[in-house]
């Protein structure tokens, strides 16, 4: 077996170990990711959560396929090698047409988004076990958190049909919260009673954040891999050392190792012509090399 050979098969099994270890790594960001928007999904149903499930499929798929590259570059299994080159290739493009789709309509989801939150602030505060009184929860918990009120600015929720009319906002606006703190400022009175800056950028933000951090990671993972799918398909004919060149057939030099011959293991613009009587390699013009009988060349 050519040392070439056995370094190519070593390095690629380990590196597809790593990429095993770095697909496991885009799983767990991936539930924490999903863990974390469960936090939002009473506030809005739409696309922006479906990321998560679509990261996780795609980074368990690429554990997959680094352990296929380990089996079937150690064990010389082509099935398993052609496998991996071609999904990775369709892994990689499908993954670049998903970062053109998110840029793409982005602004569309977003805007889909607001107008649900929007919606269930104008259905504020609802009745115990319905949905919107989910969106109670979580919004004041939101509002909280990122010291916002409101979806755009806290105008939002003078829309709310539980009291029309009225400059009220809901406790958890106040800097200073209190029982009915919301309902004792006048709608030009604010500053350093309510927080004033809409929610939504906020959340808008720190989900993007999360998405683009494992979307990286992902990114990284699948092109990092198709850099070595070339390099596998450069050396598609597994060991050279062992090669059964077969009568008739066509063969080219990178293909065919023969100790008595002295040439680069590595270079294809020269061929030649094997010829088992006289065990010898003879050059010829032609851009590959013809075997008389079959016979196995070592």
């Amino acid at each position: 077996m050519s040392s070439t050979y056995m370094v190519f098969r070593c390095a690629f099994t380990i590196i597809n170990m790593c990429f095993f270890a770095l697909g496991f790594a885009v799983v767990v960001c991936s539930w924490w990711l999903h863990i974390k928007s469960v936090d939002y999904r009473p506030l809005m149903k739409n696309q922006w959560f479906t990321a998560p499930a679509i990261l996780i499929i795609s980074a368990k798929l690429s554990m997959l396929l680094g352990a296929a590259g380990c089996i079937g570059a150690w064990f010389e299994k082509k099935i398993l090698l052609f496998i991996y080159i071609i999904t990775m290739i369709t892994i990689f493009v499908a993954l670049l047409l998903g970062v053109v789709f998110v840029i793409a309509f982005n602004e569309r989801v977003a805007k889909t988004a607001r107008n649900e939150l929007l919606e269930n602030i104008r259905r504020y505060p609802g009745e115990e076990g319905a949905d919107d009184y989910n969106f109670r929860k979580t919004m004041n918990s939101i509002q909280k958190r990122f010291h916002c009120c409101g979806i755009d600015q806290y105008h939002d929720w003078f829309n709310a049909d539980v009291w029309t009319g009225q400059t009220y906002v809901p406790d958890s606006c106040c800097i200073e919260e209190t029982s009915g703190c919301g309902k004792q400022i006048a709608a030009n009175e604010t500053y350093g009673l309510i927080y004033t800056d809409g929610c939504f950028n906020m959340i808008q933000m720190e989900i993007n954040q999360s998405l683009m951090i494992v979307g990286i990671l992902a990114f990284v993972l699948v092109f990092v891999e198709n850099a070595f799918v070339h390099i596998l398909g450069y050396n598609f004919g597994l060991d050279p050392s062992k090669k059964t060149l077969r009568a008739g057939n066509l063969h080219r030099l990178s293909n065919i190792h023969c100790e008595q011959c002295k040439f680069n293991y590595f270079q294809t613009t020269t061929t030649y012509l094997v010829n088992i009587q006289d065990n010898s390699i003879s050059s010829t013009s032609s851009n590959s090399a013809k075997v008389l009988p079959s016979t196995y060349f070592n």
